[in-house]
C-alpha cells in the first residue's frame, strides 16, 4: 500500500469508522491499496498539468521549486478530494451545516475543473 492509501486508511479509522467497519476486514488491505493507486495516478497527471513549461531564464532551484508546488497542489487537491472531503456525518466532527455545504461545493469545482483539464489535455499528444 503506498503512501497515499496508508492516509486514506487513517482518515477512514479516524471520521469514517462505520464506512470502515463495513469492509470485510479481508477486503481492506485491497480496497486502500487500489484508492491509494487511483489517487497516486491522479496526482501524477494533474502534476504534469500543473507544472506548466520551463521559463527563460528559469534557474534550477526555480525549477524545482516550481515543480515540487506543482506536486504538492495536486497532491492536496486530489487528497482534498477524495480522503479528506469524506466524514460520517457532519454534525459529529463539529462542522456548522453551512460549512459543509461550502466544503462540498468545493470539492464539487475542484472535480469539475480537474474533469475538464483531463478532457482538454486529451485532445493534445504529449510526446
Amino acid at each position: 500500500m503506498n503512501k497515499y492509501g496508508q492516509i486514506a486508511k487513517k482518515h477512514w479509522t479516524e471520521f469514517r469508522p462505520l464506512a470502515l467497519a463495513e469492509l470485510p476486514e479481508s477486503e481492506r488491505e485491497e480496497f486502500f491499496s487500489t484508492l491509494g493507486e487511483q489517487m497516486e495516478a491522479r496526482i501524477i497527471n494533474l502534476t504534469i498539468q500543473l507544472e506548466g513549461s520551463d521559463t527563460p531564464g528559469e534557474g534550477y532551484l526555480e525549477k524545482v521549486g516550481r515543480l515540487n508546488a506543482a506536486k504538492m497542489q495536486a497532491e492536496e487537491i486530489v487528497l482534498a478530494d477524495q480522503v479528506y472531503s469524506t466524514v460520517e456525518d457532519d454534525e459529529e466532527d463539529g462542522t456548522d451545516p453551512e460549512t459543509f455545504a461550502w466544503i462540498n461545493e468545493v470539492a464539487k469545482a475542484i472535480r469539475d475543473a480537474d474533469q475538464e483539464d483531463q478532457e482538454e489535455s486529451e485532445t493534445f499528444y504529449l510526446p
